[in-house]
C-alpha cells in the first residue's frame, strides 16, 4: 500500500509502527486465563491501548502538518484520536465477522468482546471515509454498524508480486496432461489440505492425471501420497525461491483453496496474473476476488471433497472452457486485482476526502500504520 500510494505521487509519510507499553502488558497478563479458563483478552482491541495510542499518534501529529491519515488496519490506533485532520479507515474484516471467526479471536471474555465491538464503532465514527476490499466488508459496515454507505469505498487489493508476468502465460495455458492442483496456505488444515487431497483422490478415481503441490504448510506425519509433493516454505524475498514461487503458479492447472477463514485471499489475485483459475471456498471475503465463471468458481461452505473434484473435472474435460476462463482470470488481474489499480483508487478517495480540509496545503498525506 506504501508504495502504490507513493507510486501514485503522493507524499507519504508514515507515523508507525509505534510501541505499547500497555498492549505487552496485557498479552502477559492474558497468559494466565488462557492457559487456566481456556478465555482469551483481546488486547489488540483494548481501550486502555487505544488511550496510549491516542496520546503517542495526538504528539506525532502535532509535530507536522498533514492533509489526511491513511489508517490501514488500525482501528484500535484511530478510535481515540483526536486530531482535526480528516481520517481514511481501511479494513478487510469488520470485528463482527472477526469474533469467533479466527481462532485468535476465539473464547473471548464477554466483556473483551464488547470492549473490541466498541473499538470498531469509535473507529468508524471517527474516520472521514472507509476503504474496503469487498462489499462483504461493506455490508458489515452499513448493516451492523450503521456507516452511511456513501463514506465507503471499495477497492480490491493487489498481487503481491516483484514483477508482473507476461500476459501470454494465460493465453498459452491449456487443459490436458496432467492436472495440476496447487495449493498455497500456512496451515494445512485451515486452509482445506484435506478436502484438497481427497479432490485428487476422487480426479485420480475418475482416470484423470492428476497432482497435487502443497505449498507453506506440512501436513500431519500421517498424511501422505505418491501424487503429493510438499513444500514447507518459499520466501518471497529470495530470488531463487521466489521464482520457484512463480514457476509453480505458471505451471499449475488449477488454485484449490478450500479455506476454512479468508477475509480476502491475495493469493487469488496472484493466481488471476499467472492465468490460473481459482477453486475456492465461499467464505469471508472470497466472493469479492474470486468471481464464477472470471477467474475461478466458489464452492459452498457445506461443500466436500466432491464439489471441487466436479467443478475441476468438468473444466479439465473442456478445453475450450478451461482455456477461456485462464485468458478472462489474467483480464481480471489487468482490469482490478493489482496494486496499481488499488492506488488510483485509493488516491482518489485521499485527495477527495483532503478537499474536504479547510485550510490543507497542498501535496502532504500521511499513512498512519501499526503492527
Amino acid at each position: 500500500m506504501f508504495s502504490a500510494l507513493s507510486l501514485s505521487g503522493m507524499s507519504v509519510t508514515p507515523l508507525g509502527p509505534v510501541g505499547s507499553w500497555t498492549r505487552t502488558m496485557l498479552r502477559c497478563a492474558n497468559l494466565l486465563p488462557r492457559a487456566v479458563l481456556r478465555k482469551n483478552y483481546d488486547y489488540r482491541h483494548s481501550l486502555l491501548v487505544a488511550k496510549e495510542y491516542a496520546y503517542r499518534f495526538g504528539r506525532k501529529l502535532a509535530a507536522g502538518e498533514f492533509d489526511v491519515i491513511f489508517a490501514p488496519a488500525a482501528s484500535t490506533e484511530i478510535s481515540l484520536l483526536k486530531t482535526d485532520v480528516p481520517i481514511v479507515y481501511l479494513s478487510d474484516i469488520m470485528f463482527a465477522d472477526y469474533l469467533d471467526y479466527y481462532r485468535h479471536a476465539s473464547n473471548l471474555f464477554s466483556f473483551s468482546a464488547l470492549e473490541a465491538d466498541n473499538i470498531e464503532r469509535l473507529a468508524l465514527k471517527n474516520a472521514t471515509a472507509m476503504i474496503c476490499p469487498t462489499d462483504w466488508v461493506a455490508r458489515r459496515a452499513t448493516g451492523t454498524y450503521g456507516l452511511q454507505r456513501n463514506r465507503i469505498h471499495v477497492l480490491p487489493f493487489g498481487a503481491n508480486l516483484e514483477s508482473v508476468p507476461s500476459g501470454e502465460i494465460a493465453k498459452s495455458k491449456r487443459a490436458g496432461g496432467v492436472c495440476r492442483l496447487l495449493l498455497l496456505g500456512v496451515n494445512w488444515s485451515s486452509k482445506g489440505g484435506p478436502i484438497a487431497l481427497e479432490a485428487l483422490k476422487l480426479l485420480l478415481e475418475a482416470g484423470i492425471p492428476a497432482h497435487l503441490t502443497v505449498c507453506g504448510c506440512v501436513p500431519p506425519a500421517d498424511v501422505s501420497h505418491p501424487n503429493l509433493t510438499v513444500i514447507p516454505f518459499l520466501s518471497k524475498r529470495d530470488p531463487v525461491q521466489a521464482e520457484k514461487l512463480a514457476n509453480l503458479l505458471e505451471t499449475s492447472t488449477f488454485l484449490i483453496l478450500p479455506t476454512q477463514f479468508e477475509a480476502f485471499g491475495i493469493v487469488f489475485c496472484e493466481a488471476s496474473a499467472f492465468g490460473l483459475p481459482s477453486i475456492a471456498r465461499d467464505t469471508g471475503g472470497v466472493c469479492g476476488v474470486v468471481v464464477d465463471g472470471v477467474n475461478g468458481y466458489r464452492i459452498d461452505p457445506k461443500g466436500g471433497a466432491e464439489a471441487y473434484a466436479k467443478v475441476i473435472l468438468d473444466l479439465f474435460r473442456d478445453p475450450d472452457r478451461y482455456h477461456a476462463l485462464c485468458v478472462s482470470a489474467r483480464q481480471e488481474y489487468d482490469r482490478r486485482l493489482n496494486w496499481d489499480s488499488w492506488g488510483r483508487g485509493a488516491v482518489s478517495v485521499l485527495e477527495g476526502v483532503a478537499r474536504g480540509k479547510q485550510g490543507r496545503k497542498e501535496g502532504e498525506s500521511v499513512q498512519l500504520q501499526n503492527s
